[in-house]
């Protein structure tokens, strides 16, 4: 079993819990073994976690890469892989986290420096109200010309006469 992380940033970061690097469906990810750390993820009912990933063991070269990385609001996902334990075959991997990229902080040290980054989940989006609604003016800004909408506010508390049952059984 390993736990692989994908960070959609300028160029894809791809890591695995593993000690080695792994290929899967075509990508190769890195494996980072006890460098690498995601805090346990606890879901609660209406309450969206937040998980934090951290890197440690980094190279201060590669920290003014990491610094110049714009990363809030990128997707990130956390995939359970199994393996055959016989062949080392894949047999399934699944999505158990994703999220967006939040804020990033870096604990420098004598030698090499910790990378953390937290991220929010994307269940958040289920809160947030649309963006558009179903009237004219935004069917224009979608489909200029297009109509369905255009007698939609005039419907707006009308009062609708339905006819009776009586009606029908004569």
């Amino acid at each position: 079993m390993a736990i692989l992380v994908e960070m959609d940033l300028t160029s894809q970061l791809l890591l695995n819990t593993a000690g080695l690097s792994l290929t899967i469906s075509g990508l190769t990810y890195s494996g980072v073994g006890g460098l690498g750390q995601i805090d346990t993820i606890t879901e609660t009912p209406g309450d969206f976690p937040k998980v934090r990933f951290t890197l440690a063991g980094v190279q201060p070269t590669s920290i003014s890469l990491a610094l110049s990385e714009p990363i809030q609001g990128k997707a990130v996902r956390i995939k359970l892989a199994l393996f055959d334990s016989a062949s080392g075959a894949l047999i399934d991997s699944r999505i158990r986290y994703a999220g967006y990229l939040d804020v990033m902080s870096i604990v420098d040290g004598k030698d090499s420096a910790a990378i953390s980054v937290t991220s929010e989940s994307a269940m958040l989006d289920l809160l947030r109200p649309a963006s558009l609604y179903f009237n004219d003016v935004d069917q224009q800004t979608l489909n200029p010309g297009d109509l369905a909408f255009q007698y939609v506010n005039d419907q707006v508390e009308q009062k609708i006469v339905w006819p009776a049952a009586a009606f029908y059984r004569k």
